[in-house]
């Protein structure tokens, strides 16, 4: 039996440094960890004849490029500007008008924004809207929400039985918090606050949910049966953190 574990073990050497290496590459290679200085909270307005673009100042920038297009995901370059703010008068009534903005940061240009779009009805005004409105979120407590959730629902699953008023007063937790988090961005006038997710914390999600992914893996594989419950947990919370960051991605 020992002479089973001697020689196993540099097996879960090898193991374990193969996924230290998928980790390193997920954290500074993926697309999570893109560029910060994505510029946020873009809204278009539309008033006298002009569509109107703003959005929250990025750190060192020295240039924003807009972008425009009659369908979404069909953008092209449209022109540019040091300010945050973009006067748009080559607009008419009965179209829709796509647009994003990125940022121009050591000569380098960001990632773009999230898209927007106004549909001009008619020429007496009017109040442009935002993509996936209904999707907006204050950032701190929605990254608060999905760790709560994604730890309540392995607790529930694997967790011992006395854990499970622990499990279910997270879950609760997590709704009510995810719940909050929508409620406070939808009615919050101040949209210079408000973002769909924050890079940095989406970020620290795929790394602690890659993290707990290994550790799930390493003790199954290394068969430590009186910890195959912690397995489970860690393996499952990682998987959900994983799917939330990269939810979050999809709907930016």
């Amino acid at each position: 039996m020992d002479e089973f574990k001697t020689s196993s073990r540099p097996l879960r050497v090898a193991i374990f440094t193969l996924l230290a290496v998928v980790l390193f590459s997920v954290l500074f290679f993926s697309p999570f960890a893109a560029a910060d200085n994505v510029p946020q909270g873009l809204t278009a307005t539309y008033s006298n004849g002009n569509v109107t673009l703003s959005w929250n100042p990025v750190e060192n920038a020295t240039l924003y490029k807009i972008y425009r297009g009659l369908s979404s995901g069909n953008e092209s370059y449209y022109g540019n500007t040091t300010n945050t703010t973009f006067i748009d008068s080559n607009v008419s009534a009965g179209h829709t008008y796509y647009y994003y903005v990125t940022a121009v940061v050591n000569g380098n240009e960001t990632n773009k924004s999230a898209e927007v779009y106004i549909t001009i009805s008619d020429n007496s005004g009017g109040a442009g809207t935002v993509i996936k409105k209904y999707l907006k979120f204050n950032s701190y407590m929605l990254y608060t929400a999905l760790f709560l959730l994604a730890a309540a629902i392995p607790l529930w699953a694997f967790g011992a039985r006395t854990h499970k008023d622990v499990a279910k007063y997270a879950l609760l937790l997590g709704i009510i918090l995810l719940l909050f988090s929508w409620g406070t961005a939808y009615f919050n006038t101040n949209i210079q606050n408000i973002t769909l997710f924050n890079q940095t914390l989406n970020t620290l999600l795929v790394a602690v949910g890659v993290l707990m992914l290994i550790v799930g893996v390493v003790i199954y594989i290394a068969r430590e049966k009186k910890h195959e419950d912690v397995a489970k947990f860690s393996a499952v919370f990682g998987l959900l953190l994983l799917f939330f960051a990269w939810l979050i991605q999809y709907l930016q």
